[in-house]
């Protein structure tokens, strides 16, 4: 869906930490400082960018800070049941491309004519 998604996780260590599990930047785990909490980072963040920001939060008061700064919050089962479809187009994507493969191999396989 071209979304990038952050978690954010509380205090840990003198820096926020941005740990990324893969080259691309779809998915992000950022650990803030130890003097700053996980709402503190995600307003701040939103008080940046606003309307580019979606927060998934079941804390009201976090949820109206937010907002205040045009972002939109959905709660976290929204997020999950969203994660959960888009993990099943990307299966049904990948084996309609993995089919795709096998039939071009099959076609072009130069070692078929060797019987």
């Amino acid at each position: 869906d071209n979304i990038r998604v952050t978690i954010v996780f509380d205090g840990k260590g003198d820096t926020i930490e941005i740990v990324r599990k893969t080259r691309l930047n779809t998915y992000s785990q950022v650990y803030t400082p130890s003097n700053m909490s996980a709402d503190d980072f995600i307003e701040q963040y939103c008080s940046i960018h606003g309307q580019d920001c979606t927060v998934a939060t079941r804390d009201n008061l976090l949820a109206l800070t937010v907002s205040s700064f045009g972002s939109q919050t959905v709660s976290p089962d929204y997020l999950f049941e969203w994660a959960q479809s888009c993990a099943k187009r990307i299966s049904r994507k990948s084996a309609e491309i993995s089919e795709k493969s096998k039939l071009k191999w099959k076609e072009s396989n130069p070692f078929r004519k060797l019987r």
